[in-house]
């Protein structure tokens, strides 16, 4: 190759024009032209900028206590805060990644208390205080059955709100886990399709 393009004629001047636009990398110079020179500078000082502002941001929401140990992250080449979930309601902004409010079982927690309280206070205020406990236990049974049944009642009563927690947050977190199971196939069968495609061609 170097022996037949030995005797090829090029204009030097060429390559100089060419040196003065690319560096040694291939990226087009600051010096390039004027405008781009304005361009990136007015692009380097609006980053620095918004550095500043999202560092100052970052700052307070972590002495709030909002952020998780690494306070940021970067998802698609963009910064962005590692906020707890059961902070995400409390964060102003567009949240990237957030995940389903009902699969944290602080909030089914939180929702199952509240239909506990609602229940017994609307049973006492229907019934009574001494009527509304009563009616843990059907009327008109053997009062040995009574020493068994109405501990059992009463557990039960005081385990349901644990139990509404842990099956909401739990079928949540299941559904969501099944779709990503269901998304992987796509993957794993591309790839197995184009192992045999390649496979067949040789």
């Amino acid at each position: 190759m170097a022996k037949v393009t030995s005797d090829a004629y090029y204009e030097k001047r060429i390559i100089e024009m060419i040196d003065e636009v690319l560096d040694e990398t291939g990226q087009v110079k600051d010096s390039a032209s004027e405008e781009l020179g304005n361009i990136r500078m007015n692009l380097y000082r609006k980053r620095n900028e918004l550095r500043r502002v999202f560092d100052r941001i970052v700052g307070k929401l972590n002495k709030q206590g909002y952020l998780a140990d690494i306070e940021e992250s970067f998802m698609n080449g963009r910064r962005v805060l590692a906020v707890f979930a059961e902070q995400e309601r409390m964060i102003k902004g567009i949240l990237h990644g957030g995940a389903t409010a009902t699969a944290n079982f602080n909030v089914t927690a939180g929702l199952a208390l509240i239909t506990f309280v609602s229940i017994m206070i609307a049973g006492t205020k229907k019934h009574g205080f001494v009527q509304h406990w009563k009616n843990l236990v059907p009327p008109g049974l053997a009062t040995p059955v009574y020493f068994l049944l109405v501990p059992l009642e009463f557990i039960g009563m005081l385990v349901r709100p644990f139990a509404l927690t842990m099956r909401l947050a739990a079928n949540m977190a299941g559904g969501h886990i099944a779709i990503l199971a269901i998304l992987s196939f796509v993957f794993i069968f591309t790839e197995m399709f184009a192992s045999s495609d390649m496979a067949m061609a040789r």
